[in-house]
């Protein structure tokens, strides 16, 4: 796939042009309402993608946290009694 050739653009700009039929006016509505929803829908997927990665970001820093201070607290430990 690469870029159209000019004639193929022109052709693309003559389409978008309005010829004011009320017919296509209405199939423009209803695709623009339907783009709309979808970007919405997308939105909230997005949201709901982050709010879980957020969750399970914290819950690995809390592991992790867990861990580094079971580490302090072994080596504390060992080296406050030797033996």
């Amino acid at each position: 796939m690469g870029v159209p050739p000019k004639q193929k653009r022109e052709d693309v700009g003559m389409a978008l042009q309005p010829n004011g039929r009320k017919d296509d006016l209405f199939a423009l509505r209803q695709e623009l309402g339907t783009y709309d929803y979808l970007q919405n829908k997308l939105e909230e997927c997005d949201a709901g993608i982050r709010k879980v990665t957020c969750i399970r970001t914290k819950k690995r820093k809390t592991g992790l946290v867990k861990r580094i201070k079971k580490q302090i607290d072994k080596f504390r430990w060992t080296n406050l009694n030797p033996g």
